[in-house]
């Protein structure tokens, strides 16, 4: 008898991610979701003003996020 995978639906609470916490909500690793950055797929925000010599951290608004999930191909 075979069990039939049971489909994950993450819970999105919070208006923003950082890189790390998005790529562990939707189960892919965070060069992944970097890479889509990189290729302007999925376009992060930042709240950090710039600071010379600092990196300012990159958030992943949830709006964005769902509207690049939607753009995914499905197969």
């Amino acid at each position: 008898m075979t069990r039939a995978k049971a489909a994950f639906a993450p819970t999105f609470t919070r208006a923003m991610y950082t890189v790390p916490e998005w790529a562990e909500a939707c189960g892919i690793g965070e060069t992944r979701v970097r890479e889509h950055i990189a290729d302007g797929n999925l376009v992060p925000s930042y709240l950090d003003p710039v600071e010379s010599g600092k990196r300012r951290t990159m958030y992943i608004p949830l709006e964005e996020g769902l509207r690049w999930i939607r753009t995914l191909p499905t197969e």
